[in-house]
C-alpha cells in the first residue's frame, strides 16, 4: 500500500469512527446510519418513548429534524416538531432542516412550524473573535 493511500484509508477510517462515536453519545434518532433505512413514524416514536432528546446533536451538529429532513418523510418530521424539535437549528456550515428538506412536502410542513422561506447560510460557528 502506498503513503497516499494509507493516508487516504486514515482519514476515512477515522471520519467513520468520529462519526460514530458522536452518534453513540447523542443517541440513535441523531445518527444519519439510524436514518438511512427508511424509518416509519412507529419507529420514530418508540425512540422518542426509550428517552431520546430531539434537540441532541450528531456529526456536524445535524439534528433528528435534519435527518427527518433529508432521509425521512412529512409525518416524521411533523412527529418530531410536535416532540420540540427546532425548526431553527444549524448544522456546524449553518444548515437548518429547510436547506436539507428534500420533497415540497416536507419543507411546507417546516415552513408552517416557523422556518424562514428566505434563510440565509451562516458559518459562525467557524468564524473566531
Amino acid at each position: 500500500m502506498g503513503q497516499e493511500t494509507l493516508k487516504i484509508t486514515l482519514i476515512v477510517l477515522f471520519g467513520l469512527l468520529s462519526n460514530q462515536s458522536k452518534a453513540d453519545f447523542c443517541g440513535e434518532i441523531c445518527s444519519a446510519t439510524w436514518w438511512m433505512s427508511g424509518r416509519t413514524v412507529a419507529e420514530i416514536k418508540l425512540k422518542l418513548d426509550e428517552g431520546n432528546s430531539v434537540l441532541e446533536t450528531g456529526y456536524r451538529k445535524n439534528t433528528d429534524l435534519h435527518r427527518a429532513s433529508l432521509m425521512g418523510d412529512p409525518q416524521s418530521v411533523q412527529l418530531l416538531l410536535n416532540a420540540g424539535a427546532n425548526v431553527m437549528a444549524k448544522t456546524l456550515f449553518g444548515y437548518t432542516p429547510l436547506h436539507k428538506a428534500r420533497t415540497v412536502e416536507i419543507a411546507k410542513v417546516l415552513i408552517n412550524a416557523g422556518a424562514p422561506r428566505h434563510s440565509h447560510f451562516s458559518n459562525s460557528s467557524l468564524t473566531s473573535n
